[in-house]
């Protein structure tokens, strides 16, 4: 049986602007605080590209950083709930592993 919790809206989604970088996206929990603010390559929402930021719903920065080709990408600074900075997290970009022999 499906838990019917599942299926209800979370949050919402407001194209801000859309230009030759792509579509610049706001994502709100449903008590109308920003929960994210990031870029995309499509309209759908399928590719995130460019610098994401994530908000806890206090409106602390939960994280921050890039997406390349829809995958996150380089450093992204994380926050706890009081803004204190957690451990960085450091993503590369798969053909660049690929390029320095780290994966094949």
């Amino acid at each position: 049986m499906v838990d019917p919790t599942h299926l209800l809206v979370k949050n919402y989604a407001e194209m801000v602007e859309e230009n030759e970088r792509g579509f610049h996206f706001q994502v709100f929990f449903l008590t109308g605080e920003l929960k994210m603010d990031g870029w995309y390559a499509d309209e759908e929402m399928d590719i995130p590209q460019g610098y994401f930021t994530y908000y806890y719903r206090s409106g602390q920065v939960e994280s921050e950083g890039e997406y390349r080709d829809g995958a996150k990408y380089g450093i992204w600074n994380r926050f706890d709930r009081q803004g204190e900075l957690k451990p960085e997290r450091i993503y590369a970009f798969i053909p660049m592993m690929k390029a320095i022999g780290v994966m094949r």
